[in-house]
């Protein structure tokens, strides 16, 4: 029974700054549980979205949920996209922050763009940024490479 998302795995995303990442987990629908799971992992993560390395016993000590309830909720946040695990053998799984396909948004052509100039595509390329929102409305955040 899954608590977050599809069922079906869905491809891992590239890896989101954490401060972008934990905007996105307080502004989707999950329940509290696995926002509180994610916000956990991301808190213990680098900027970049990479380098938590917390086991699931030690984020259900800092949560309050069981080891099962925790394996539980990040395996449908994994499921959902906002979670993927690099294992590493013999330690914990490197935590990396990504953000589902569909709390990205493109950002819209700002006026006086749709007349003239390069498309938002040819302009994103040019740029060399990628362009991270939540599915809530809230205008585009701009991520540097």
């Amino acid at each position: 029974m899954a608590t977050v998302g599809p069922a079906a795995a869905v491809a891992p995303r590239p890896a989101v700054p954490r401060s972008l990442f934990v905007r996105a987990v307080y502004k989707s629908e999950l329940p509290p549980a696995a926002r509180l799971v994610l916000v956990t992992v991301a808190w213990s993560s680098g900027r970049g979205g990479r380098g938590s390395f917390l086991s699931r016993s030690a984020i259900s000590e800092r949560t309050g949920y069981s080891v099962k309830r925790v394996q539980r909720l990040l395996t449908d946040c994994k499921r959902a996209g906002w979670l993927a695990a690099e294992p590493r053998v013999g330690r914990c799984n490197d935590w990396v922050l990504t953000v589902p396909a569909a709390c990205v948004q493109e950002p819209s052509e700002g006026p006086g763009r749709a007349s003239g100039g390069l498309t938002g595509e040819a302009r994103r390329k040019e740029s060399g940024r990628t362009y991270y929102a939540p599915a809530t409305g809230a205008p585009p955040v701009v991520r540097p490479l």
